[in-house]
């Protein structure tokens, strides 16, 4: 989690290469689809991943989570939703 301290100085530089999607009502749709159909209740991971789904416009989608489980079932709860990634990576980070 971000908290704007020097010790995240990389973080940060991370997220500045980053692009921001906002949640609109349709990827809260499909977040909550995704929840139902994975059986996982958290609803930022569920969010993060309709994110990624409705990503197409960029040339990769990279999903940073500590969760690598979670992301992994709800990303694929959907079938219809794989063919709309246009590259889904899933790292692991530990601090």
């Amino acid at each position: 989690m971000w908290n704007g301290e020097p010790t995240q100085a990389r973080l940060n530089q991370a997220f500045k290469r980053c692009k921001t999607i906002p949640l609109d009502e349709d990827m809260a749709h499909l977040a909550g689809r995704l929840r139902r159909i994975s059986g996982i209740l958290d609803v930022v991971d569920a969010s993060v991943a309709a994110a990624a789904a409705f990503a197409t416009s960029y040339s990769s989608v990279v999903i940073a989570t500590s969760d690598e489980g979670d992301m992994e079932q709800l990303l694929q709860a959907d079938k219809s939703i794989r063919p709309r990634l246009v590259h889904n990576e899933i790292r692991t980070h530990r601090a």
